[in-house]
């Protein structure tokens, strides 16, 4: 959703990193009810990292519209359950 550097890569610079011994911590953020598969990322990055923290996905203000929008394009099925879980 963002435009900054792909996942991809930011896991290889955390892998490179963990490999030098740097402490490293993976940060999911937001987590997207229905779209963001936690324990995938968590199963990728658990060898390559101390500490997983999430963050739920807040909608608030004009956050909130911009995220709908978001889902309404990307994710229609997914619309009935941020309605439900949002509104």
């Amino acid at each position: 959703m963002d435009m900054a550097v792909s996942i991809e890569r930011r896991l290889e610079a955390m892998k490179k990193l963990h490999a030098e011994g740097i402490k490293t911590t993976c940060f999911i953020s937001p987590i997207f009810p229905g779209i963001t598969n936690v324990t995938t990322i968590i199963n990728r990055v658990k060898d390559q990292c101390q500490l997983v923290w999430l963050e739920n996905l807040n909608l608030r203000g004009s956050y909130k519209k911009v995220i709908m929008d978001y889902v309404c394009s990307k994710y229609p099925e997914l619309v009935p359950l941020y309605e439900e879980i949002y509104d």
